[in-house]
């Protein structure tokens, strides 16, 4: 199975555990993208973030490519992050160092407020780790979090050399309040 069509499952799988219950009898759920309007959800096709991976390896040295410290503030179904370590891997037909390439894994951070959507990322790159190294990873850097909020509240020191990311848009005024008060400081 293709790695975009993995993802699209994916994501029709967090699409449908979206879908609110309502009093209203209904024989069909409302259809999911009508439901991630409000919390700005759209999931990027393969073919887009496999460009700006591959643009990625053409404005980098190969050393700083293979070696990239990368941010997701809204990783979805993880398509970003999954592609791009697999370009990674592709740009040695697989021959990477082992070392140099368990740091890519260890490298990412992915955050989202949809769990859901950070346990389909789990899986994806889980089973990407899978394939080079024969196990499941020990630790994924996939959080449920707000983004603006982790980096808000939390103490780190991360620093990144890219961040890729096909971002929610959701319209400032139907922002709950706090949102609304929490983007006026930024």
């Amino acid at each position: 199975m293709s790695k975009h069509a993995f993802s699209r499952i994916y994501e029709r799988y967090v699409s449908i555990l979206k879908i609110e219950e309502t009093p209203q009898t209904s024989l069909w759920p409302v259809v999911a993208e009508e439901l991630n309007k409000a919390t700005g959800t759209v999931y990027t096709p393969q073919y887009i973030a496999r460009f700006f991976a591959k643009y990625l390896q053409s404005q980098l040295p190969v050393s700083k490519f293979l070696n990239l410290k990368t941010l997701e503030p809204a990783i979805g179904s993880g398509i970003f992050i999954r592609t791009l370590l697999e370009l990674q891997w592709e740009a040695f037909d697989g021959q990477l160092e082992e070392n140099i390439y368990r740091n890519n894994f260890e490298n990412l951070l992915g955050l989202d407020i949809d769990e859901n959507a950070c346990q389909a990322t789990r899986l994806s790159i889980s089973l990407l780790h899978l394939l080079a190294f024969n196990k499941f990873p020990s630790k994924l850097n996939i959080l449920n979090k707000e983004s603006v909020d982790y980096f808000m509240t939390s103490n780190h020191n991360n620093e990144f050399d890219v961040i890729i990311s096909n971002p929610p848009f959701v319209q400032f005024n139907s922002l709950d309040e706090e949102n609304k008060n929490k983007l006026k400081i930024i």
